[in-house]
Protein backbone atom coordinates (compact mmCIF):
# COMPACT_ATOMS: atom_id res chain seq x y z
CA UNK A 1 0.00 0.00 0.00
CA UNK A 2 0.91 3.58 -0.96
CA UNK A 3 0.51 5.17 2.00
CA UNK A 4 0.99 9.21 2.67
CA UNK A 5 -0.16 10.92 6.04
CA UNK A 6 -1.69 14.27 5.27
CA UNK A 7 -2.71 15.15 9.03
CA UNK A 8 -1.53 14.42 12.46
CA UNK A 9 -3.22 15.26 15.62
CA UNK A 10 -1.95 14.75 18.97
CA UNK A 11 -2.70 15.70 22.32
CA UNK A 12 -1.57 14.27 25.85
CA UNK A 13 -2.96 16.10 29.30
CA UNK A 14 -2.58 14.11 32.67
CA UNK A 15 -4.99 11.42 32.40
CA UNK A 16 -5.61 11.44 28.28
CA UNK A 17 -3.65 10.78 25.24
CA UNK A 18 -5.22 11.41 21.71
CA UNK A 19 -4.06 10.97 18.22
CA UNK A 20 -5.16 11.34 14.81
CA UNK A 21 -4.04 10.33 11.74
CA UNK A 22 -5.47 10.60 8.42
CA UNK A 23 -3.66 9.35 5.31
CA UNK A 24 -4.21 9.08 1.26
CA UNK A 25 -3.58 5.89 0.52
CA UNK A 26 -3.56 3.88 -3.27
CA UNK A 27 -4.72 0.19 -2.64
CA UNK A 28 -3.91 -2.53 -4.65
CA UNK A 29 -6.05 -4.76 -6.37
CA UNK A 30 -5.42 -8.05 -8.27
CA UNK A 31 -6.08 -7.11 -12.20
CA UNK A 32 -7.52 -3.88 -11.83
CA UNK A 33 -5.58 -0.26 -11.19
CA UNK A 34 -5.17 1.07 -7.39
CA UNK A 35 -7.72 2.48 -6.00
CA UNK A 36 -7.55 5.98 -4.09
CA UNK A 37 -8.72 5.99 -0.60
CA UNK A 38 -9.02 8.26 2.55
CA UNK A 39 -8.07 6.55 5.61
CA UNK A 40 -8.30 7.79 9.40
CA UNK A 41 -6.98 6.21 12.41
CA UNK A 42 -7.93 7.58 16.08
CA UNK A 43 -6.48 6.07 18.97
CA UNK A 44 -7.77 7.51 22.81
CA UNK A 45 -5.24 6.23 25.00
CA UNK A 46 -6.19 6.84 29.20
CA UNK A 47 -5.36 4.91 32.35
CA UNK A 48 -8.96 3.31 32.01
CA UNK A 49 -9.43 0.57 29.49
CA UNK A 50 -13.19 0.99 29.29
CA UNK A 51 -12.41 4.65 27.93
CA UNK A 52 -9.65 3.52 25.72
CA UNK A 53 -10.28 2.91 21.92
CA UNK A 54 -8.28 2.73 18.94
CA UNK A 55 -10.06 2.34 15.71
CA UNK A 56 -9.15 3.00 11.51
CA UNK A 57 -11.99 4.07 9.02
CA UNK A 58 -12.48 4.46 5.77
CA UNK A 59 -14.13 8.11 4.03
CA UNK A 60 -16.83 7.39 2.15
CA UNK A 61 -16.65 9.75 -0.77
CA UNK A 62 -20.38 9.88 -2.26
CA UNK A 63 -21.54 11.13 1.21
CA UNK A 64 -18.37 12.28 2.97
CA UNK A 65 -18.87 10.37 6.35
CA UNK A 66 -16.59 8.02 7.74
CA UNK A 67 -17.49 4.50 8.03
CA UNK A 68 -14.95 2.35 10.77
CA UNK A 69 -13.47 -0.61 9.44
CA UNK A 70 -11.84 -1.76 12.36
CA UNK A 71 -11.49 -1.49 15.97
CA UNK A 72 -9.78 -2.69 19.38
CA UNK A 73 -10.07 -2.96 22.46
CA UNK A 74 -7.12 -1.51 24.64
CA UNK A 75 -6.60 -4.88 25.88
CA UNK A 76 -5.51 -5.46 22.70
CA UNK A 77 -2.76 -2.74 22.79
CA UNK A 78 -2.40 -1.51 25.95
CA UNK A 79 1.17 -3.39 26.44
CA UNK A 80 2.59 -1.57 23.71
CA UNK A 81 1.71 1.90 24.68
CA UNK A 82 2.90 3.58 27.78
CA UNK A 83 -0.15 5.03 30.23
CA UNK A 84 -0.77 8.80 29.58
CA UNK A 85 -0.94 9.44 33.48
CA UNK A 86 2.76 7.72 33.89
CA UNK A 87 6.38 9.32 33.28
CA UNK A 88 7.14 8.12 29.69
CA UNK A 89 5.69 10.17 26.62
CA UNK A 90 2.84 7.76 24.72
CA UNK A 91 3.08 9.79 21.30
CA UNK A 92 5.73 7.55 19.61
CA UNK A 93 4.26 3.96 20.85
CA UNK A 94 0.71 5.68 19.73
CA UNK A 95 2.34 6.18 16.09
CA UNK A 96 3.43 2.83 15.82
CA UNK A 97 0.08 1.11 16.25
CA UNK A 98 -1.75 3.74 14.34
CA UNK A 99 1.05 2.34 11.70
CA UNK A 100 -0.15 -0.94 12.63
CA UNK A 101 -4.08 -0.16 12.01
CA UNK A 102 -3.38 1.37 8.49
CA UNK A 103 -1.68 -1.84 7.76
CA UNK A 104 -4.65 -4.14 9.39
CA UNK A 105 -6.83 -1.66 7.29
CA UNK A 106 -4.68 -2.33 4.08
CA UNK A 107 -5.64 -5.94 4.27
CA UNK A 108 -8.85 -5.37 4.98
CA UNK A 109 -9.45 -3.55 1.48
CA UNK A 110 -7.67 -5.16 -0.41
CA UNK A 111 -7.62 -8.76 -1.91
Amino acid sequence: MDLNIVDTSYGCDSLTAKLTQTAHAQIPHPGVPARHTILQVRIINTSLDKNAHASVSVLNHAAMTWTELLSLPASEWRAGVPNPTGSTDPQAAMEELAASLFARAERILGY
